[in-house]
């Protein structure tokens, strides 16, 4: 009878340990030639919340089904996306690209996230208030309406926290110090380091508790854009403008204990 007891005890706390365990959904939409590096940036990723005992599911092309998504994605903290950005014929920016266009009212009616989960986006047009389609400097007003379009749905569902970046280990690196307990503020403070510039901090307009961050670049000399539009590939030889790299919505407090505390 002890050794039976000893053993329901002790599944009794493996259910819960597993229970209170962090969970994250990964996504890697279709990136055409680029599709291969972005899910190896995401396999770091994967990585990093393994070593932090986070329980991971993966979706990458050409296995990204939204119905897939929507079921692992409930009650997670973390939902990581890349991929192309969406825009639409009203010039709104919003969704994924998926194995279907999802849109922002797709992640209202469909996702159920764990409330305060933290949304990440890498290297996704739009995502952080520039695109690969831009020509030049689109300004701050136009990155903020960009950012504000891709993080309103996460944020009406219950997710507390946005962050893009568009360098190339930029999410893990945010990752690694939000892990460290540092408050969202100071992540975004650190990301900008000597790659890019801080840009604007002002009150989000649809919740003034939460702040929007952007931080641009501007490196001069010419730049490749590669662009996707409707499934046609454009490269184009530019000048160098400001291009903004860097974003987060939130709470500038948000950190890992507030992520922990639902």
């Amino acid at each position: 009878m002890k050794y039976l007891l000893c053993i329901i005890f002790s599944l009794l706390l493996i259910s819960y340990s597993q229970a209170d365990q962090l969970r994250a959904v990964i996504i890697v939409g279709d990136q055409q030639d680029g599709t291969m590096n972005a899910i190896e940036d995401m396999e770091n990723i994967h990585t990093f919340f393994k070593s932090k005992n986070v329980i991971v599911k993966t979706f990458y092309h050409p296995k990204t089904s939204w119905k897939d998504i929507v079921k692992a994605s409930k009650d997670a903290s973390f939902f990581v996306y890349s991929g192309h950005g969406m825009s639409w014929p009203d010039g709104k920016y919003g969704g994924l690209d998926l194995d279907e266009a999802i849109s922002s009212e797709d992640i209202v009616n469909d996702l159920k996230l764990r409330s305060n989960a933290i949304v990440i986006f890498k290297s996704v047009c739009g995502g952080a208030g520039s695109s690969a389609s831009d020509d030049g400097d689109i300004g701050i007003k136009k990155a903020i309406e960009r950012v504000s379009d891709y993080s309103k749905p996460f944020l009406n569902i219950g997710a507390s926290a946005y962050y893009a970046d568009n360098f190339g280990e930029g999410c893990l690196s945010f990752l690694n110090i939000f892990f460290e307990g540092k408050t969202i503020k100071e992540c975004f403070g650190n990301s900008i380091g000597w790659l890019a510039k801080f840009e604007i901090e002002k009150n989000y307009k649809f919740d003034k508790r939460k702040s929007i961050g952007l931080a641009s670049s501007d490196w001069g000399g010419t730049v490749t854009k590669t662009s996707y539009i409707n499934g046609v590939k454009s490269v184009r030889e530019v000048p160098a403008t400001k291009d903004y790299d860097i974003a987060y919505v939130a709470n500038p407090s948000y950190s890992i204990s507030t992520l922990k505390s639902k």
